[in-house]
Parts: structure tokens; C-alpha cells; sequence
């Protein structure tokens, strides 16, 4: 039988392995909740010297950029391509970050089998109609990229993250 004075030391000790083994433990993740690395990209494309009136608002040439930190680059016009970097507007407020990754979850993108996913946000795009939305998101480890033309019907779930994105860099659609 153990000393009596050891009996204090021994529990004390118990109760600080314990309380370290909780706090090493990974809490659970919850799955609806915006991952760390959440980045995100949408751009519209256009046919070289297409100057139909028609591409205004939502249709018009555009470039959005959601970086982890949760900066939004945004340009419009022209000029912008899949590899440009347009310059930072705002830091968008977790709230706004949250809503993106939903609707970016919710859209399907994040499927392997969605309709319009293709191999890479960078690499070459199907030939598919203009005005082409370009998406690509990475999260979790992982990298998702689609295309899809906007006057397409399946183009739908991909709306309001184009919408949303005009709004917070205060570009009107």
C-alpha cells in the first residue's frame, strides 16, 4: 500500500496527464465550417475583340480573387485573364468568407463528377461557349477547378458566387 503522502502526488500527477492528453486530442472538425486554406478564383473569359453589347453586368469580363487571409482582389474590363492578379479591393468579413464556402460547397464544384469540372483552374479549357466562368477553389488539401458557359442553364448554381463577389468589391453588376 502506498504512503498516504504519495496518494496526493499520484492523483495530481493522473489529473495533469489527463488534462494533456485532452488538450493533444484533435477536436472534432465540423464539416460546414470555412477550412483554413479556402481560396477561390472566379473569372469571366470572352471570345479576343468580342464587343457584344450583350456581356454587361454578370456577363462583363471580370476577375475575382478570395485569398485564405481573406482578401478580395477584383478587376474588371478587357484585359483580364486567368493569370492576372487584380489588385486587393477589401478584406471580406468571415461572415461574407462563410457564404462563399457554402455556396461553393452547395454548388457541386467540390463533386468529382460535376458536369462542368475540368482538370485545372490554370491549365487549358474546353472549347465551350463564351462568356465562359472560369472557377477554381482550393480546400482541404485539395484543388477543384470548372468552366462553364454563363448563358448556359447549368451555369445556375454558380450565380449567386459571381454575384456575391460583384457586390463585396463593390462592382455593379
Amino acid at each position: 500500500m502506498p504512503e498516504p503522502r504519495t496518494m496526493p502526488t499520484r492523483s495530481i500527477l493522473t489529473l495533469l496527464l489527463l488534462a494533456c492528453l485532452t488538450a493533444c486530442t484533435p477536436l472534432a472538425r465540423n464539416p460546414d465550417a470555412v477550412p483554413a486554406s479556402f481560396e477561390a478564383s472566379l473569372t469571366v473569359l470572352h471570345q479576343p475583340g468580342d464587343t457584344d453589347a450583350d456581356n454587361q453586368g454578370l456577363l462583363a469580363p471580370a476577375r475575382f480573387v478570395v485569398e485564405s487571409d481573406g482578401w478580395l482582389r477584383a478587376g474588371r474590363g478587357s484585359g483580364v485573364s486567368r493569370s492576372t492578379l487584380p489588385p486587393r479591393v477589401r478584406r471580406l468579413p468571415p461572415g461574407d468568407r462563410t457564404l462563399l464556402w457554402t455556396l461553393v460547397r452547395d454548388s457541386g464544384l467540390l463533386d468529382p463528377n460535376d458536369p462542368i469540372r475540368i482538370a485545372s483552374g490554370n491549365g487549358p479549357i474546353p472549347d465551350r461557349a463564351r462568356p465562359l466562368l472560369v472557377i477554381s477553389v482550393r480546400a482541404r488539401g485539395g484543388q477543384h477547378a470548372g468552366a462553364v458557359p454563363l448563358r448556359s442553364s447549368l451555369a445556375a448554381p454558380y450565380l449567386p458566387m459571381l454575384e456575391l463577389l460583384h457586390d463585396r468589391a463593390w462592382m455593379s453588376p
